[in-house]
C-alpha cells in the first residue's frame, strides 16, 4: 500500500516538472501494484492511480491515452464512497497542468 502510495507522489512530482517518461513509468507501477493488491487498497487508491496514469500520457502529449485514463479517474472518482475523500480527489484532479488536456 505504501509503495504504491509512493509511486503516485513520485509520479506526481515528475508530472509537474514536465517530466514525462518518469512520470510514466512511476505512473504505471502505480497502477500495478493498485491491479496486484487490491485487498490492501482504499477505493481512492485506485482513482488516484488513474489520474496519475492520465497526467503522465498528457505531460507526454499522448492525448487518447491522457483522454482515456481522464475519464476512467473520473469514473474511479466518482466511485469514491467516503465524501470527503472524494473532496480531497476531486480537488487534486482539477489542479495542476493537464497540458491542455482539461
Amino acid at each position: 500500500l505504501h509503495q504504491q502510495r509512493g509511486e503516485w507522489m513520485i509520479s506526481k512530482v515528475h508530472a509537474v516538472l514536465g517530466n514525462g517518461p518518469e512520470a510514466l513509468r512511476h505512473a504505471e507501477r502505480c497502477v500495478e501494484l493498485t491491479e496486484e493488491h487490491t485487498s490492501l487498497m482504499e477505493d481512492f487508491d485506485k482513482a488516484f492511480s488513474l489520474e496519475s496514469l492520465a497526467r503522465a500520457h498528457a505531460v507526454l502529449g499522448n492525448r487518447m491515452e491522457a483522454t482515456k485514463h481522464i475519464e476512467l479517474a473520473k469514473k474511479a472518482g466518482d466511485a469514491i464512497a467516503d465524501e470527503e475523500n472524494r473532496d480531497v480527489f476531486v480537488q487534486d484532479f482539477k489542479g495542476g497542468d493537464w497540458h491542455g488536456m482539461m
